[in-house]
């Protein structure tokens, strides 16, 4: 699920942006080891914690088992929000204070007021921020089923392992490590694009088609898709008769947004390649140079799993169907 912010006063926002992020970081070593290829003699590689999803609500989008002052909550695993957003909902559930509308976040569905609180705690796994600063978000085109958005600032932390098949997520750290090792299970890897200031979620370049695109996963995504303009420049547009089965699309902010289907001769990553995939087309939040033109999303990943590796800037993947039987 796509969310970008935009201030409404600049000062704030961008005051509020910085304090936007997990504050405090517990995470205790256990000994659950991933195999890798150690680079050094004293480098580990650890799994921290594994956490299972589920696929919820109608567009079956994947949720996971969080708390919020100390009580059990229902949060959405998005990589495709930079921040991370409590709903409206949860937020009254939990008697939190909530300020008034400061700011705002763009999505598919257009523009959505957002307001600052101050848990006590907030909780994934073995990532926990005591009193964090969170946005409380007042806007969707649905009624949410969850009652937390978990974003990139939170997801990525620490290196993230997407496993759709496996149906988990993981959390690794690295210790000791300058040069850090890579998971066995990898056949293909991207290197991260230089880091937005304003922006936590990883960019990377793919081909599509035989153009190059910049790219994010996006596991809130029920679909791959692929911006207006990216499609335009491959030539796919309606005048083309490339495009077909207009619907729409809901998600933060209040209106529907328009999408269509294309079908793509050919993307790659790395050394993957997706041949003759039916993927979205429509219009992605945030229009300068540095947005994203295609966003990965669930139909991709259940073909594939990743590894958001954060020390080494590389996203890490491999086909479900290349990988070995245990």
């Amino acid at each position: 699920m796509k969310i970008q912010s935009h201030s409404i006063v600049d000062f704030l926002g961008s005051f509020l942006s910085y304090l936007i992020k997990p504050t405090t970081l517990v995470i205790p070593l256990v000994s659950l080891s991933l195999q890798v290829k150690a680079i050094e003699v004293n480098c580990e590689y650890k799994n921290l914690s594994t956490i299972p999803i589920k696929f919820s609500g109608n567009s079956l989008l994947p949720t996971f088992e969080g708390k919020i002052n100390q009580k059990l909550a229902t949060m959405l695993l998005d990589t495709g929000s930079g921040l991370t957003y409590i709903m409206p909902a949860a937020a009254a559930d939990l008697n939190l204070r909530v300020g008034n509308p400061s700011s705002v976040a763009h999505g598919v569905g257009g523009v959505a007021s957002r307001s600052v609180t101050r848990p006590d705690s907030f909780e994934i796994g073995v990532i926990r921020s005591n009193r964090p600063y969170l946005f409380v978000l007042n806007g969707m085109g649905f009624t949410p089923y969850f009652d937390a958005i978990v974003g990139a600032d939170y997801l990525l932390a620490l290196d993230l392992e997407v496993d759709f098949q496996s149906m988990q997520i993981k959390f690794h750290k690295a210790k000791d490590c300058t040069t850090y090792p890579k998971p066995d299970w990898t056949t293909s890897e991207v290197v991260f694009l230089e880091m937005d200031k304003d922006d936590d979620r990883p960019q990377f370049m793919i081909n599509v088609n035989g153009k190059l695109v910049r790219a994010i996963v996006d596991t809130a995504a029920r679909y791959t898709t692929l911006s207006l303009k990216a499609a335009e420049n491959l030539g796919i547009t309606e005048a083309s008769g490339r495009l077909s089965n207009s619907k729409f699309a809901v998600g933060v902010g209040m209106e529907k947004s328009q999408r269509w289907k294309t079908t793509i001769d050919q993307l790659e990553i790395g050394d993957i390649i997706w041949r003759n995939k039916e993927i979205s087309v429509g219009r992605l939040a945030g229009s300068n140079e540095k947005a994203p033109e295609i966003i990965l999303g669930k139909d991709f990943l259940l073909e594939h799993r990743i590894l958001f590796s954060m020390g080494s800037r590389r996203l890490y993947l491999a086909s479900f169907k290349n990988e070995p039987k245990d």
